[in-house]
Formats: structure tokens, C-alpha cells, sequence
């Protein structure tokens, strides 16, 4: 049985093949600072806790610790 590569298998597809554009797109597409995202979010989320009270943030920290 002969088998090929995943690269074999797409350069096969013809051009204006949908599978073969969502493909390049997706191998295409270059990969997400996942250390900015992360900076972000705890940004937003420090804004959100800044909005809200003290009784709340103190309610929030204290069923955050038990677990």
C-alpha cells in the first residue's frame, strides 16, 4: 500500500479547491502572541475588578482562595 505526506496529499488538490484555500489559510496564518494575550487579560481584568466594589472584590477573593 502506498501512502503519501499531507504535503503530497494538498499540493494533489487543484487550485481554486475550497479545501485547499482554507488549508493554506490556516497554515498561513501566523500564530498569536500568547504571552500578549495573557498580558491583556489580566489587564482586563484588573479594569473590571478596579470597577467594582470592595465588598465584592473581598467576596470575589475569598471564594477564589477556596478552591
Amino acid at each position: 500500500m502506498r501512502t503519501m505526506t499531507q504535503i503530497q496529499a494538498l499540493e494533489n488538490l487543484p487550485d481554486d479547491s475550497m479545501a485547499k484555500k482554507i488549508i493554506l489559510k490556516i497554515l498561513n496564518t501566523p500564530k498569536p502572541d500568547y504571552q500578549a494575550m495573557k498580558q491583556k487579560s489580566e489587564q482586563y481584568e484588573e479594569e473590571l475588578l478596579a470597577e467594582k466594589s470592595k465588598a465584592y472584590r473581598e467576596k470575589l477573593f475569598e471564594i477564589n482562595s477556596a478552591t
